[in-house]
Parts: C-alpha cells; structure tokens; sequence
C-alpha cells in the first residue's frame, strides 16, 4: 500500500514539510499534500479504498492529473461530511484550483517539450544544411579544436588528400601533410588561436603529385564567454589564378618591350592603353593618350569612308589591315602599317580592340630612294650598253674582213691573234646582251613573240651552232629528240637564247666526254634536257644557281668568267612562258638542266596567232 502511494508521490501521516526552494510550491507537491493529509485523518476502510483505486491508475499508467482527480472525486464525499463547517467548500475551492494549476503546468510542459523536439529539429535540419553547403563549396573546409585536431572537413577536403572523412576526423596536419607543411599549418593556427584574428596565406601543396596553390583563410571559433574553442578555415584553389596572372605579366612585359606600336581601346574606340613604342611613334605620352580616341592622330590625309569601312570590318569581329597616315603631337606626319583585331570574351562578345602599328615613313622613303637608283641603274646600264655595241659591231666587222683575207693574207701567228680577238668579241657581245635582256626584264620591256613552232627544230639548229666550240673542248655533242613532238606555242629566239645558254654553260664547264641535248613528253609538257658528264655541282650552290649574278664553281676556288645572269634570264624567258625550269646535279657525276613548256592543244584560233606577253 505504502509503495503504491509512493508511486503516486502519495504517503501516510502528516504531510511533508514544504522545501525550502523554490519559493513556489510545485503544484503537484501542495496537491498531493493536501490529499495526503486528508487520508491521514480518514477511517482504515477509506484508505484501503483509495489506495485500491491508486494502484489501479497506476497499472493504467494514468496521468498525474488524471490520477489527482480520480482520487479526488473518490474522496470528496468524505471529505466535505468530515471537515469543519465552511472548510469543505474551501477545501474544494483550494483543490480546483489547486487542479487547474497542475493543468496549465501539464499544457505548459507538453508545449515546452514540443518546443524543444521542433528546436531539435530544425537545429538538424539546419545541420544538414550546412554540410550540404560545405560539401559543395568550391574551396576545402575544415574546422579544428583547441588541439588543433580536425573535427569536420568537407568532401572537397577529403577528395584532395584521397582520404575518406572518417580517417581525417581527430588527426592533425602532421598526420596528413610533410613535416614541412604540418610545421607551417602549426604555426599559422597557434597565431589564430593566441591572436583571434583571422589570417590569410598562399601556399602550394603537393596533392598526390598534382602541384596546387592554394588561398587559406583560417579563422578563431569563441564560446559565449568569448574564450577561443578552436578554428574554422578555407582553402581555395587559385592555382589556375596564378597561372593567368603570371601570363598577363608575360603579357605586359611583352607589350611594354615590344618594338611595334601597340594600344588598345574599348569597344567605343577610348584609348585604354599604350605601350612604349606607340609613346615614341606618337610623341604622346600615356597621361596624354588615356581616356582620348586615336582622332588624336588624325591627319586629314583620310575620307570618312576609309574610316567607315574600317569600323565596318572591326564591327563584324574581323581583323583589318591597312597602311593609315597620323599626325605625331608636334604635327609631323608619318605613315604606318596597322592591323586592328577585336578582343572577345568567353561568349564571343568583342569588349575592346588592340592595334599594332609600324612606322614604315623611312621604310618607304628608302624603297623609294631604291627603287629611284634601281632606275637609274638600269637606264645608266641601257645607256652603256647600247653605246658599246656601235664599236663593238665595227670591230667584228673588221674582224670579218680581215678573217676572210679581204684585207691581204694572213701568216699563222696573225691568223692566232686573230681568232683571240673575235673569241673575246663574240664573249662581249653576249655580256652586252645579257646586260640588256636583264634590264629589259627589270624595267618590264622584255617581251615575248609567241607562235606554234617544232621544238626539235630549234633544238637542232642551237645544237649546229655549239657544235664547233663543243669540239674545240673535246666534247661530244648529241641529240636525243622525240620524233613525235607536236608544234608547241614559244617565241623560238627566246627558248633558241635558254638553249644556247644551257649549252654554252655546258661547254664551259665540262671538262671531257660528252653532251646530250633531248626533248620528251611528259602529260601535258615537253621537256628539253641539257645533260654533261661535267664536274657536277655542288649541293650548296643548287638552291640560288638561277638567281642573278650567281656563278658556277668548276672546283675549289676556281670560277669561270661571266655575268651570272646567264641562267637568271633563263629562267624569265621559261617562266614568261608559263613554264618550269630546275636543274639535277651531283659533284662527280655531271649535270643535267630541265625546262618544261606547256604542251595543251589550243582550241581557240586567237591562240594560234602570234601573241605578246608582257612581263
């Protein structure tokens, strides 16, 4: 019995006195008290039934409320028939109230415990948020105890190091890093800790070989009291930061000593930038260039449609080039070569232009001052030569006389200097002749009469001419032809001029054996070949052997005599002709010299007329 109001909070006797704190009674306690002391003035009978009906609620597990006023109504018979008059209706005023009190406290603690069940909830929920915000955070963040041991990271952290969450839990930089880096961590975080200030570094970290530079930002954690409890930090990925930062220094450093004139504006044309050599092209200095547009350097020299079609092609995100004539700040005026491009960005969109400029006035100036000698030049060289050729012509023709006895007979050693003189005329009559050809070409006066003729023709009568001067050296000049050659389209006393050259040439520098002079067919050409069994050529002197004033070595440090222009015209005369020339040669196994010619059948009757072309 006694057990079973103990489970009520109920026991025999007097009531027990009330604590001494809080001040105010829990209503359950004055509750019970009063009950209590009701039954311990009550008959044995009374008790045993109230105590039954307690160990009843009891078994039901019956609130304290519930059970308080069960009892209640038990016993409130009783209690009214054996109080004072008046102290039971007091009594139950007392108890009702008494009631309604426990009542409110019930509501107030069931409110309270939702309260906190909901707080305990949201605190999780706000929990969860969080390490979902920390997991996707572009950066790697941890947090540490005053033991500088780590107690959250997130998964970027963990993906980094390549070690799961729960294996970095309670560990500490040395366990996870070099003693080099762990060492330095310390340091940084005992500076947080003992300051409470938030610090800020860079540094680069090996992650499984993969070289990273971090920005690591660590901050103090405080309690309410404000006493440090340990460190949250950060660390952000900058490497490729880093990398175009240290490309735009390259960048800036090759601008700034880049020896063409470079600047760039915006997208309305606002200079923005300059580097050193548009300061010295422009004579402006930067101060004096920023925040204007390049009409700064207008010179007049430009219509607005020249400006028009430049914007025009820029506008359309294409790059322009041009030759635009400025004005430097103290008004002298230069011309320079321009090419403007637009900049874009990552979605294509052009956000400014940059311009490289060269200064060509003095580049010009000295073409001109050349191209102005070159003409003088050549006319001098015109001049010369055709003044040379009157006397020469008198001198081979007296030559002539004397040669064919006219003049009287001739001993032998007469008949020797003879032949010298008239070798050394026919060798400056050429010299003359090629001089003139080349400044033909030069000056564009050297022309082509073109007409369908043989080629073997040709072929044959050059052959004839060299023939002599071939057997004079020892040499044996053949012929090789192709019987089926059609007429081709050439202008023969040009293609007569390669062929005497290539011979000549042959002649000159072969010192024995043979000479072959062949025409094939080849597709759509005809080739002619010009083959020795010479000394061959050197390998080096192939590559610019048809470029003017080049001569040909027969051995070390021997050359023979001449102009070099030789097979320069050569080359004109096949070119302008629409054709090819190239040589193959080996030292110690002779020469051969190709030419090729076009060899199409011409279907318009215009084509078969003579024609001129123009060089």
């Amino acid at each position: 019995m006694a057990a079973q109001n103990e489970n009520l909070g109920l026991t025999a006797g007097e009531p027990a006195d009330p604590p001494p704190s809080p001040p105010a009674a829990d209503p359950y306690e004055v509750y019970s008290d009063a009950v209590a002391g009701y039954l311990s003035q009550g008959s044995p009978s009374q008790r045993q039934r109230l105590s039954s009906l307690a160990a009843e609620l009891a078994a039901q597990r019956a609130s304290l409320i519930d059970s308080l006023g069960a009892l209640w109504q038990a016993a409130r018979r009783d209690a009214l028939a054996a109080s004072p008059q008046g102290a039971g209706d007091r009594l139950e005023a007392v108890l009702d109230l008494q009631k309604e009190l426990c009542s409110i406290f019930e509501q107030t603690r069931d409110s309270e415990r939702r309260a906190h069940q909901n707080l305990a909830a949201a605190y999780s929920q706000k929990i969860r948020e969080v390490d979902a915000i920390l997991d996707n955070l572009p950066a790697l963040a941890f947090m540490k105890d005053t033991q500088l041991r780590y107690i959250t990271v997130n998964r970027s952290f963990s993906e980094a190091l390549g070690i799961p969450t729960s294996e970095i839990i309670s560990k500490t930089d040395a366990d996870l890093f070099p003693e080099e880096v762990a060492s330095k961590f310390r340091e940084r975080d005992r500076e947080v800790m003992e300051t409470g200030k938030a610090i800020r570094d860079e540094k680069t970290i090996d992650f499984d070989g993969d070289a990273r530079t971090l920005l690591i930002i660590k901050a103090p954690i405080f309690d309410a009291r404000g006493h440090p409890t340990g460190l949250i930090g950060a660390g952000f990925d900058i490497t490729e930061r880093k990398r175009i930062e240290l490309e735009n220094k390259r960048l800036a450093a090759a601008l700034e000593s880049a020896g063409e004139a470079i600047f760039i504006t915006d997208i309305n044309g606002t200079i923005e930038y300059v580097n050193p050599a548009f300061e010295r092209m422009t004579h402006y200095n930067r101060d004096e260039l920023a925040g204007k547009t390049p009409r700064i350097l207008k010179s007049g020299r430009h219509d607005a449609e020249f400006f028009r079609q430049m914007w025009a092609t820029i506008g359309r995100g294409e790059v322009w080039q041009g030759t635009v004539t400025n004005r430097r700040k103290d008004g002298t005026v230069y011309e320079s070569d321009q090419t403007i491009a637009p900049v874009k960005d990552e979605d294509g969109k052009t956000t400014h232009y940059v311009a490289v400029s060269r200064d060509i006035t003095e580049r010009r100036r000295m073409v001109e001052t050349l191209q102005r000698a070159v003409m003088v030049k050549t006319e001098f060289t015109s001049m010369v030569s055709h003044e040379l050729r009157t006397p020469l012509s008198a001198i081979k023709e007296s030559i002539g006389v004397v040669e064919d006895l006219t003049a009287g007979p001739l001993n032998k050693q007469q008949a020797e200097f003879l032949f010298l003189a008239k070798r050394n005329v026919d060798r400056l009559h050429r010299l003359i002749n090629d001089t003139l050809d080349f400044s033909k070409i030069e000056r564009g006066e050297f022309r082509l009469h073109s007409a369908r003729h043989d080629l073997n023709t040709i072929a044959r009568e050059v052959v004839f001419q060299q023939r002599l001067a071939a057997k004079q050296r020892g040499l044996q000049l053949e012929l090789a032809l192709e019987e089926s050659l059609e007429p081709v389209l050439f202008d023969p006393d040009r293609i007569s001029q390669v062929l005497v050259n290539l011979i000549g040439n042959a002649i000159r520098y072969c010192e024995g054996s043979w000479i072959e002079v062949g025409t094939t067919i080849e597709g759509a050409e005809v080739i002619v070949r010009v083959q020795d069994s010479g000394p061959g050529i050197a390998e080096d002197q192939l590559k610019n052997i048809f470029d003017p004033f080049v001569q040909l070595s027969t051995g070390p440090g021997r050359k023979v005599g001449g102009t070099g222009l030789g097979l320069a015209i050569a080359r004109q005369i096949v070119e302008l002709h629409g054709g090819r020339i190239w040589v193959e040669s080996e030292l110690g196994k002779g020469s051969a010299f190709y030419f090729a010619l076009n060899n199409e059948q011409e279907t318009n009757d215009q084509k078969e007329k003579e024609v001129c072309q123009t060089l």
